[in-house]
């Protein structure tokens, strides 16, 4: 179908690894997406086409955005979630800064989780506007209860 509208060349590529779409889109001007609906790995497949956008076209050069679906919801109501999804409790707990960094290993990157850790713990971590996420993708980003139901369903 792809040959019949013009397209002089057509690559199939599985946006379920996208180490697999650099090679795939390489040189070429733009990317068409036929994806199936309700797919298990849909997220990842989002953001593989975020991806392949990037490579493929200018529209995001030099871009820094936030991907993210609707809300802000803190580690309680996530695991109310996923109660919900699972049909078990889930409790969330908070790990102490000091234990958390002592699975780092020593260093800069170590020293560094532990700073944005404390600036979360005190000032919260905002966040939850899928604005941006769906102007790229063109659709209503889908939501993290969508997401822990794919997860459980594999």
């Amino acid at each position: 179908m792809a040959r019949r509208n013009g397209a002089e060349e057509t690559v199939i590529g599985d946006l379920t690894e996208p180490a697999s779409l650099t090679d795939a889109v390489a040189g070429m001007e733009g990317v068409f997406h036929i994806g199936p609906a309700h797919a298990a790995g849909e997220a990842d497949m989002g953001l593989a086409m975020v991806d392949a956008m990037a490579m493929t076209g200018n529209e995001l050069s030099y871009g820094t955005f936030e991907l993210c679906a609707p809300g802000m919801l803190d580690s309680h109501q996530t695991a109310a979630i996923i109660s919900e999804v699972l049909g078990r409790l889930i409790t969330a707990v908070q790990i102490p800064l000091h234990q958390f960094a002592s699975q780092l290993p020593e260093g800069p990157f170590r020293d560094g989780m532990r700073r944005m850790m404390a600036h979360y713990d005190g000032h919260g971590l905002p966040g939850g506007n899928p604005l941006v996420l769906r102007a790229i993708l063109g659709r209503e980003p889908r939501s993290l209860k969508h997401y822990f139901r794919e997860l459980a369903s594999r």
